[in-house]
């Protein structure tokens, strides 16, 4: 399963990747915002994004309908300390799964191996 991470904090992206590497994931690609991330989808599209919804240049909310544009087989995980008031907009623009920051990352995993056993 390839993974792409888009997250500006880089912090997060080193905890969030050194977690799913922990757990046996082994393709992952990382972006520092919607725009570069558009840019590795282009190149090679991932099974699997995980988001911020805040984000500068292009946030999670303009990029999700974006990457269901592009590649619509591509599973969306929201990531992100935005408040739960905007879960219904990240569903509504084709997120898959909302999972707040502050919450075990084991829920991301477990999604993702869930995804896998598909």
């Amino acid at each position: 399963m390839r993974v792409l991470i888009v997250d500006d904090s880089v912090a997060f992206r080193a905890v969030l990747r050194s977690t799913l590497e922990d757990e046996g994931f082994t393709s992952i690609d990382e972006a520092a915002n919607g725009r570069d991330a558009l840019q590795r989808l282009a190149a090679d599209p991932p099974d699997v994004v995980l988001v911020d919804l805040q984000m500068p240049v292009l946030d999670g909310l303009d990029l999700i309908p974006e990457i269901k544009r592009r590649a619509p087989t591509t599973k969306i995980g929201v990531v992100t300390v935005a408040g739960m008031s905007l879960m219904a907009d990240a569903f509504e623009v084709g997120g898959d799964a909302y999972f707040r920051k502050e919450e075990p990352l084991e829920y991301v995993v477990q999604w993702l191996r869930g995804l896998d056993d598909r």
